[in-house]
């Protein structure tokens, strides 16, 4: 799988190049692909993900990821709805600089596949490449955000920084009105759910105890969710964003940026570690909030319709 590995190398963002030594770098990489590389021959994997779907006409080697020379692609299902099925194009040779040459790819790969019907083709594609503007049947999903914390720790502190304060929970008793957040919001932006959704309680708790889940409070008052969870994706390593939630009341008031900074001085980040995190490319509002930290663009998923 080397060859594989030294692919990915090569098709990540200049930014992320920069940010590790090429020894951590082929870590982070073979760190993240070490699953999909397990998928091409787990049994365990493959019958229970077919126990799991019973889908008609399918048997458990369906449901092992696929690899034709260097292009590795994996069925997958958005938001785990059978009736919306996709390939994960995980690696192809080489990453066209045009959306024609993606649909190419994508009707090829979906072929392999074909036994499930997918209706799209998901690529990751580097924040150097510019596709322009997409035509129909193309979209950006999630957008890759990061910096690394050395990095973002040297910008001065937001203007509201001692506004907020952080503080990691006894308890998960606030876990209801946390709920009840992605409630409101969804009455205020109707496809945030769609794009956005909670932690269960058992994740919170994970993190709860790892001391990396914050409670943000405003002047003694509760006021949003605060947290990170380590991980390697996509060549980055470090710590990734799995909440960053103001009650929509108090957004738009610079509170949410000094929690953000907060955050990023909470985490018990190593030297060489970045913060990252995924933001839907329709939540404006997220991706203006990162920028303003200081995060960066490198790169996002490409979704093309088979």
């Amino acid at each position: 799988m080397q060859n594989l590995i030294e692919l990915k190398l090569e098709q990540l963002s200049p930014l992320i190049k920069n940010w590790y030594s090429p020894e951590k770098l082929r870590s982070n990489v073979t760190e993240a692909l070490e699953e999909e590389f397990q998928r091409l021959d787990d049994q365990d994997f493959a019958q229970g993900y077919f126990e799991h779907c019973q889908i008609a006409g399918t048997t458990p080697q369906d449901y092992l990821n696929h690899l034709d020379g260097e292009t590795l692609t994996g069925i997958r299902f958005w938001n785990r709805d059978l009736d919306r099925p996709f390939v994960d194009a995980v690696l192809v040779p080489e990453l066209p600089n045009q959306p024609a040459g993606y649909l190419q790819l994508a009707r090829g790969i979906a072929a392999h596949h074909a036994i499930f019907q997918p209706r799209h083709v998901r690529f990751f594609v580097p924040s150097h490449l510019d596709l322009g503007p997409l035509p129909e049947g193309f979209l950006w999903e999630k957008r890759y955000l990061a910096l690394p914390f050395r990095e973002a720790r040297s910008h001065p502190r937001p203007q509201r920084f001692e506004d907020v304060t952080l503080h990691v929970p006894e308890n998960l008793d606030f876990h209801e009105d946390y709920l009840q957040m992605y409630r409101d919001i969804a009455v205020l932006r109707p496809e945030h759910p769609e794009y956005a959704t909670p932690e269960t309680r058992e994740d919170f708790e994970e993190m709860r105890q790892a001391g990396t889940l914050f409670q943000v409070f405003h002047q003694d008052q509760w006021i949003g969710v605060m947290a990170g969870s380590p991980a390697a994706e996509q060549g980055l390593s470090g710590y990734v964003v799995m909440e960053m939630l103001i009650r929509p009341e108090f957004q738009g008031k610079g509170l949410g940026e000094a929690a953000q900074r907060h955050l990023l001085e909470r985490l018990p980040a190593q030297p060489d570690d970045v913060l990252f995190g995924t933001i839907d490319a329709r939540n404006t509002s997220a991706i203006r909030a990162a920028l303003k930290n200081h995060r960066q663009d490198v790169g996002g998923y490409l979704w093309v319709k088979v």
